[in-house]
């Protein structure tokens, strides 16, 4: 293979805006990417390679799906995936986060048809050093691997493990009773897992996302009873060559065929922070983009829908779910600002802050009996005999 021959179709999305279009992944576009090092990447794969092209075509091949670092300080350890509407009040901070943890090449961001000017100019911004991609069906679709082959081919191609979050969750890695966003990656590489199962930690006050002089200290809740329902809550990440097999990537026993990955190792390593506590007209808006997704509410611009919300309330034909987003919403109009004031542990854990101790969120975690969780995830899903 010559370099003329070299195909490589991430970089060239990334590094192409013109190219970024979901209906040209399916393609093998021509490009190299000149951030490749080969001296680095020779050292990580440990092979002297004859010439930089067998280096760079052996990369594309075997080193990705690796992980290896491929120049000073990048690897393709881990992609996360984000899929996203009109985040304008979250957007920042969850890339400067979750950058911090895998470099900008590493995040791929899917808009899910986004309408809000200030997110979509934010957006702009951020797509000049991250891969955004414009996902044109519903969204909850992309969790999906088999609805959206094309796209998951070429992340399984290029990473070793992979992630989708949402604009609300932010991932970090524990160690005893250490936690931070930079032992995320320590944790792959230590444990080479089929699956890594993230639990949900409910981060339910402080930071003010948008301003900067604003405390990073958020109130957590570490109850155990809240741990052990954010063991199955929180979001996998998966191995790129089971991808296929498990065909889901989302919550972590969101399908039968994840909890057959899973072993008690899979548990109790990475955390995903979820934020609950957003002002009332975010959180509003969120509900409403449920609604509007599930074609029960018209868009609106500029006015809120109160009354075609109201009566979706006592629709005898439309779905629980759907019934409790529009109640919250009514119920939001009024809302004050969401206050905690009997959280057990504040910590700055959004952001690129160094390993902290959090004692009480440490012992909180120590007593969720994550094995006798797994057992019950295999019972609810009648795998047992599978185990």
């Amino acid at each position: 293979m010559t370099e003329a021959d070299l195909c490589d179709t991430y970089f060239a999305l990334l590094e192409t805006h013109t190219l970024r279009e979901i209906d040209l992944l399916k393609y093998s576009l021509r490009h190299r990417t000149s951030a490749f090092s080969p001296g680095v990447y020779a050292a990580a794969a440990g092979i002297n390679f004859s010439n930089e092209t067998d280096a760079y075509r052996h990369w594309l091949e075997t080193g990705r799906r690796q992980g290896l670092e491929w120049a000073p300080g990048k690897d393709t350890l881990l992609k996360i995936i984000l899929k996203a509407k009109d985040e304008a009040y979250l957007i920042d901070a969850w890339v400067a986060h979750h950058a911090s943890i895998v470099g900008f090449e590493n995040i791929v961001i899917l808009d899910c048809g986004s309408v809000d000017p200030v997110y979509r100019q934010k957006l702009a911004i951020h797509a000049r050093r991250v891969l955004v991609l414009p996902y044109r069906q519903y969204y909850d679709d992309a969790h999906w691997f088999h609805a959206n082959r094309d796209f998951y081919d070429l992340i399984a191609r290029n990473c070793r493990y992979a992630t989708v979050l949402d604009a609300d969750e932010f991932l970090v890695g524990r160690d005893g009773a250490f936690f931070s966003n930079q032992l995320v990656k320590p944790i792959l590489q230590r444990y080479d897992l089929p699956l890594h199962c993230s639990t949900w930690v409910y981060a339910t006050g402080g930071l003010a996302l948008e301003n900067s002089e604003s405390s990073t200290a958020w109130a957590f809740d570490v109850s155990v009873t809240s741990l052990a329902h954010g063991t199955h809550a929180g979001k996998a990440i998966v191995r790129s060559d089971v991808l296929p097999d498990i065909g889901y990537l989302g919550h972590n026993f969101g399908v039968a065929d994840a909890a057959r990955f899973a072993t008690e190792d899979s548990l109790g390593r990475l955390m995903l922070l979820h934020v609950k506590n957003l002002p009332p007209a975010v959180m509003q808006r969120r509900f409403l983009q449920h609604l509007i997704a599930k074609r029960l509410v018209t868009p609106h611009q500029g006015q809120k829908p109160l009354a075609e919300i109201a009566a979706l309330v006592d629709k005898p034909d439309v779905e629980p779910l759907a019934k409790l987003y529009a109640r919250t919403y009514l119920e939001l109009e009024t809302a004050p600002w969401p206050r905690v004031d009997d959280s057990l542990v504040h910590a700055a854990l959004i952001g690129d802050q160094p390993p902290q101790a959090i004692p009480a969120l440490s012992t909180a975690l120590d007593a969720v009996d994550f094995p006798a969780r797994l057992k019950l995830w295999c019972r609810e899903l009648n795998l047992e005999d599978d185990m």
